[in-house]
């Protein structure tokens, strides 16, 4: 798998500007993102990755990313109490400095409407951005929880030595079916 990755990596790196499909407008890629869930098997895949593109002398160019979720959290509220997980901690504070050191951002898929299946301590409100006002205040006002799960991640971040690590919510949305949140209107 990681060979393969390498070898897609090499396809996909070399040049740095592409021609699109349906234009003649070339593409300038400047990130490469794994989007592999992370595990202890993403940090070789991101290091293959970063190697192939600093063999064709692209790092200045393109930087290596990965997205995470809210699943690696551990404790998360208030958001300055934010940690990754136990099961989490050992595979991905590598993945942060490894992204730290390389100056890549990270990506957070932040899912608000997952929060909703606990009524009795989040109101719908507060996840639909409908607030009138913050609702949780730690240092900083959150009248929606999109910021605080945002705000986790970077206190996460900090406590993992990569305060400096850019954030890049990657994806975020109200699923259409699957679950009684989806339900509601």
């Amino acid at each position: 798998m990681l060979q393969q990755l390498q070898i897609e990596s090499r396809k996909m790196c070399n040049p740095t500007r592409l021609m699109s499909s349906s234009s003649t407008m070339p593409l300038e890629m400047k990130y490469t993102l794994m989007l592999q869930k992370p595990s202890q098997y993403l940090l070789p895949a991101v290091q293959n990755i970063q190697n192939t593109v600093t063999a064709a002398y692209l790092q200045g160019q393109i930087k290596v990313s990965t997205a995470i979720d809210t699943t690696l959290l551990g404790p998360s509220f208030p958001p300055s109490n934010g940690a990754f997980s136990n099961a989490a901690n050992s595979f991905i504070t590598l993945i942060i400095t490894f992204l730290g050191n390389n100056g890549a951002l990270l990506r957070v898929n932040i899912h608000p409407y997952a929060y909703i299946g606990d009524p009795a301590n989040i109101k719908l409100e507060y996840a639909l951005f409908t607030s009138p006002g913050v609702v949780v205040q730690d240092g900083n006002g959150y009248p929606n929880i999109f910021n605080a799960i945002l705000d986790t991640h970077y206190s996460v971040l900090e406590k993992a030595g990569a305060p400096n690590t850019a954030i890049v919510v990657s994806k975020s949305g109200w699923p259409s079916e699957g679950s009684d949140a989806t339900n509601m209107f």
